[in-house]
């Protein structure tokens, strides 16, 4: 029976990628002339945003797919913020919903009084915002929460309007989320209908206000098996990345959620933008026995061998 356990970490050139009407870098795009105060007349004039293609990856390797960023984001968020970070306006789109939030692909037009504003334009898999969220106010509240596996996409920016054209084509989003996989690859009894897997230290929400990550917690999900497709069982899920160390528990569950097996993987990094998998076998490490506990290496490389 095989003794390695892999962390693979792959650079996944999954970031949103565009190729900007006007720059993929709306900062240096800023409307030149007047800069009044925000807000101080109630003359309105006309902005616009879009964002651009999606560059996905297929079967784990790293690839040069695009798609437009409707076929992949199912939620979008648009806040236009003045000055002392209040809320302006904002617009909602979501694929899932579109009676309540008509989904436009991720392409906004609005219509705001003279002067600086930071944009904050979001896209995810599904809603990032949970009940007890707020997005009323940029340096206080405004977060996007990944704790239930989304893949989350986003730009804050500054702009000044004026009466000349306010449009931004094309805006580059920037994925804050990483991937974790996992293979179990060896045949567990029957009794074992399920796989936890456990993950501390995890960050569950970004703030844009102050680019932080927040709300330390740890994280547990299941996949159960379906032993009519296959012995193995394997699972995958989107969090925030980060340069935190996670300790990752895999356990092999009963139906009355007993413990069989269990290993814990140390050292383990979700990092924005790449994708890390942890593979091996489970069977040799019943519970009761000497815990099995490894270590990964800190350091990224294309495929990182823990031995045990």
């Amino acid at each position: 029976m095989s003794k390695k356990f892999y962390v693979i970490a792959l650079a996944a050139c999954i970031a949103a990628v565009a190729c900007s009407k006007s720059s993929s870098r709306p900062e240096e795009n800023q409307p030149g002339g007047a800069q009044p105060q925000t807000g101080s007349s109630s003359v309105k004039y006309p902005v616009h945003f879009s964002i651009g293609n999606i560059e996905v990856t297929e079967n784990g390797r790293t690839g040069n797919k695009e798609v437009p960023a409707a076929n992949f984001l199912r939620y979008f968020f648009y806040g236009a913020y003045d000055s002392s970070g209040r809320l302006i306006s904002k617009k909602i789109q979501s694929a899932d919903d579109v009676i309540a939030y008509p989904w436009n692909n991720g392409e906004v037009s609005d219509s705001l009084p003279a002067g600086k504003y930071t944009i904050v334009l979001a896209g995810a898999n599904w809603s990032f915002f949970e009940e007890e969220n707020r997005e009323d106010s940029l340096l206080n509240v405004l977060k996007l929460a990944s704790k239930h596996g989304q893949d989350i996409f986003h730009r804050k920016f500054d702009v000044t309007v004026s009466e000349k054209d306010t449009t931004y084509g094309n805006v580059r989003l920037s994925r804050l989320s990483g991937l974790f996989q996992y293979k179990i690859t060896d045949t567990l009894p029957d009794e074992v209908i399920a796989i936890s897997v456990l993950i501390d230290n995890m960050p569950t929400y970004y703030s844009p206000a102050n680019d932080s990550l927040t709300a330390i917690d740890n994280i547990r999900f299941y996949n159960y098996y379906d032993r009519g497709n296959s012995p193995f069982i394997s699972g995958q899920f989107s969090f925030l990345g980060s340069q935190n160390k996670h300790r990752v528990t895999i356990s092999g569950r009963t139906a009355s959620d007993k413990t069989l097996y269990e290993k814990v993987i140390e050292n383990v990094f979700i990092t924005p933008n790449k994708i890390t998998i942890l593979r091996g076998t489970l069977s040799d490490a019943p519970v009761g026995g000497n815990p099995i506990i490894l270590t990964a290496d800190p350091d990224y490389a294309d495929t990182t061998y823990v031995n045990f």
